[in-house]
């Protein structure tokens, strides 16, 4: 299943919205990196890295690109890489409230939303909103809390409500 868990990752601190894209440069969503720029890592702070390993790599399936010591990278999305996920411990952890920050994996179907939630909630995930409809944003989602109360967001666009409508983005829902 976590071959396609990820194609497109947004991420949510505190209300401002980061896209991540190709490593290799290429239009992902319609989007490109500014030249130069090889690929997006967004670091976040935790207290402890083996607890989010378990979780990232052991539960989600992440693969973890690099063990520096005290900071884990994870690669999300597509298209080879699409982006990174670091978590550090030690230093300044107390400088993001873990509420205020929403990781989004966005899946293909409605079905693998349903898959994931099945998934995680077996594995006692806390899962604080079973999948359902949000007709406001056009989206099908669940939301559940990770080791470092982080928010992790699994969710699929309505077909026609998709980022891009290139080939890399378009989503069909079975449900519709």
């Amino acid at each position: 299943m976590t071959k396609s868990l990820s194609f497109f990752v947004r991420i949510h601190i505190y209300n401002k919205v980061y896209t991540c894209t190709c490593a290799c440069n290429k239009p992902y969503l319609g989007i490109v990196l500014p030249e130069g720029f090889l690929y997006p890592i967004v670091f976040l702070p935790c207290r402890d890295l083996e607890v989010v390993r378990s979780f990232y790599n052991g539960i989600l399936g992440l693969e973890l690109v690099l063990d520096q010591g005290s900071c884990l990278i994870f690669q999300v999305g597509a298209c080879g890489s699409g982006g990174y996920w670091g978590f550090c411990s030690g230093g300044k952890s107390e400088l993001i409230d873990p509420k205020n920050v929403c990781l989004t994996l966005v899946v293909a179907s409605r079905e693998e939303v349903d898959e994931w939630y099945k998934r995680l909630t077996k594995l006692n995930v806390t899962c604080t909103k079973p999948p359902s409809y949000t007709a406001q944003f056009h989206i099908y989602n669940a939301f559940f809390r990770d080791p470092t109360n982080y928010t992790i967001e699994i969710q699929v666009f309505d077909a026609d409500h998709a980022p891009s409508r290139d080939t890399h983005a378009v989503v069909s829902n079975a449900n519709d």
